[in-house]
């Protein structure tokens, strides 16, 4: 169960701009955001530990191996041939108000095993496609989380949409990335040592633009790191009366690596596969 707590509703006054990402926030920064990183390179994809882009046989055959199902059904879940970011397939995850609740909420996603081994480092590159159906909504929808091994509360890390924009959740403070763009993909990296001390780090990078960087601790839970989680969840519709603007949601997503302290942003960030041209992102 992933559990949404009061601290949701500050999320409007607590949303801060792009310009102050770097500065504000849980934690010091680490550097100044907007570095962008070299385009990557498949030749330097070291030190993966998982790598889900759909291409191989196995990883078509739902859930894929190693990943555990939360969704509730058929349509939840499907592999698709357009758009693909890297090769020729991605997933799209599909989620409608009234679909029955799996773990406890409204979700369509898959999730790592729960138990992660203490104090990793770890790099996660993936890229998500919004398609132009997917309208501003006051009510968030987390597309990718990293939860604690217990159940109860919220995860210590997340990244959302909210009435039109990008934001990240990292322990309750909620960083406001700007406007999303529909029909295109956006690709993701983030780096997080996973510590309960001072010495964590979390470093974000959206199409190859560092957009969050801090140090201190990045998670409470002292005997495992958090676990990834991927897909759509959206608490607001598991049954209480909380306001949306919608009751579809529906978009794509490709090119997941997740790489350990020998990787590093060429390593996991999507593009330079077997696409050929257009790597780029946003096509």
């Amino acid at each position: 169960m992933t559990s949404r707590t009061s601290g949701r509703s500050r999320l409007a006054v607590l949303a801060v701009g792009l310009t102050a990402v770097a500065s504000i926030g849980v934690g010091a920064p680490l550097a100044m955001a907007g570095t962008e990183q070299p385009a990557p390179n498949i030749s330097a994809r070291t030190g993966l530990l998982q790598t889900l882009d759909w291409e191989n046989a196995a990883d078509r055959t739902l859930p894929p191996p190693g990943w555990n199902k939360q969704y509730c059904c058929e349509k939840s879940l499907k592999i698709v041939t357009q758009p693909a970011r890297d090769g020729g397939y991605a997933a799209q995850f599909t989620l409608d108000r009234g679909d029955p609740d799996v773990s406890s909420s409204t979700r369509s996603e898959l999730s790592q095993p729960d138990q992660q081994p203490v104090a990793q480092e770890r790099w996660y590159g993936f890229s998500i496609n919004l398609p132009d159906d997917w309208v501003p909504d006051r009510s968030s929808e987390i597309v990718s989380q990293w939860h604690q091994q217990s159940n109860n509360g919220s995860p210590p890390l997340a990244l959302l949409t909210n009435s039109g924009h990008w934001k990240i959740d990292f322990r309750g403070e909620f960083i406001d990335l700007g406007s999303y763009q529909t029909e295109r993909w956006t690709d993701w990296v983030f780096h997080v040592s996973w510590r309960t001390d001072a010495s964590g780090v979390l470093e974000v990078w959206r199409d190859g633009t560092q957009v969050v960087a801090r140090t201190g601790r990045t998670h409470d839970d002292g005997a495992n790191s958090p676990y990834f989680k991927f897909g759509i969840y959206k608490w607001d519709w598991d049954g209480r009366p909380k306001p949306s603007d919608t009751s579809h949601r529906s978009m794509y997503y490709d090119a997941l690596r997740i790489g350990d302290q020998h990787s590093g942003y060429a390593a996991v960030a999507p593009g330079a596969g077997s696409a050929g041209p257009g790597d780029e992102p946003g096509r």
